[in-house]
């Protein structure tokens, strides 16, 4: 017995697109109602009819938790939709690691100005800091990112 849309879909082997298709409905709806988010009357007559089932079956297939993320992201590749864009590669690289660590080496010494500007705190904590982190923590991160000869574990 099939417990959700989704599993009905996966069962005829349908990608999210070809059901919207199938019921004439777009694919972000079809996304929408497989996530949780409540069907509206004429969305689940067109799946009625689309599905070849009665209101009460299509609703009863509609009546379940949201969809996880994996899932959908395999969804997403199933039905062909490119998810090799400049930022998914970006991301998906050793480099956004690197971003974000340098954001965060930015934002404690834009805290540390302030306090020594604000509280009287030693000036020369700034520079230790800066020197320590940007010297040893940030150096060994772009090592590790940057290609070379080095073996791999």
């Amino acid at each position: 017995m099939v417990h959700s849309l989704k599993a009905y879909r996966r069962s005829k082997g349908w990608s999210q697109e070809e059901l919207a298709s199938i019921c004439g409905l777009s694919g972000r709806t079809v996304q929408r109602i497989e996530n949780g988010e409540a069907a509206s009357l004429e969305t689940r007559k067109a799946l009625s009819a689309g599905l070849q089932l009665s209101l009460d079956e299509v609703q009863t297939l509609l009546v379940r938790a949201p969809q996880r993320e994996t899932d959908m992201a395999a969804d997403t590749r199933q039905s062909g939709q490119n998810d090799d864009t400049p930022v998914r590669r970006f991301l998906d690289s050793p480099w956004a690691g690197f971003a974000a660590h340098l954001g965060f080496y930015f934002a404690v010494l834009t805290w540390l100005a302030f306090m020594v500007r604000d509280f009287g705190w030693d000036e020369e904590l700034i520079g230790w800091v800066a020197l320590s982190w940007a010297g040893s923590l940030l150096t060994i991160h772009l090592i590790r990112i940057l290609p070379g000869d080095r073996e791999q574990d």
